[in-house]
């Protein structure tokens, strides 16, 4: 048992490897310089190569990738991620501060799709391969084979634009949380209430 957790740990951490290394090399490989961007936001337009090239030498953005790379993952071990280039703090600081936020929808979307799960698996092992059953599995097909971004705008459109029941955005109140928590929801009670449906 111990020797089969720490194989998953240790393949847990080279996947977060691979895929930080695969990011940081899209990221670099984007258009566009990054010096420039820096530049300009602190001088305006009128930021002129020789800034660019200071600028770049002292992030070390004409260092070789590896090099690069190893000094951000460094950095990132140690709780330093670098420096927003949209608002310039600390992105340490920016995960900071949206951690409740994502508590707050996980938190609210796991409690739904437990409830929903529980629910649901129970009303089909009640029908038993009645109406309700079919029914509860056809929604529960649809549910696990929906994208969350495609379920979110069209839950947007029906229940916020076309109904007017709730908001389209912000958290001014319980019901500005109702739909992220449905989204969040859908594919885990989808797929958890037939499990409870089987094993009852």
């Amino acid at each position: 048992m111990k020797r089969t957790i720490l194989r998953r740990m240790l393949l847990a951490c080279l996947l977060i490897l691979a895929a930080s290394a695969l990011t940081f090399a899209l990221v670099a490989a984007a258009p566009g310089n990054v010096a420039a961007l820096i530049a300009e936001r602190a001088a305006g337009p009128g930021a002129d190569a020789q800034m660019i090239a200071k600028i770049g030498n002292e992030l070390g953005l004409y260092d070789p990738l590896p090099i690069r790379y190893g000094r951000w993952l460094s950095g990132a071990l140690a709780g330093d991620f670098g420096i927003s280039l949209r608002t310039g703090k600390p992105i340490s600081s920016e995960f900071a501060a949206r951690i409740p936020m994502t508590a707050a929808l996980l938190a609210g979307g796991g409690v739904l799709a437990f409830i929903l799960s529980i629910t649901l698996g129970i009303a089909g092992a009640v029908s038993n391969g009645g109406f309700m059953d079919r029914f509860l599995h056809a929604f529960s097909l649809i549910g696990a084979s929906t994208p969350n971004f495609f379920m979110a705008a069209l839950l947007v459109i029906v229940f916020s634009v076309m109904l007017g029941w709730v908001p389209t955005f912000g958290t001014s109140g319980f019901t500005s949380w109702l739909l992220p928590w449905v989204t969040i929801a859908l594919f885990p009670a989808s797929v958890l209430s037939r499990v409870v449906r089987v094993n009852l």
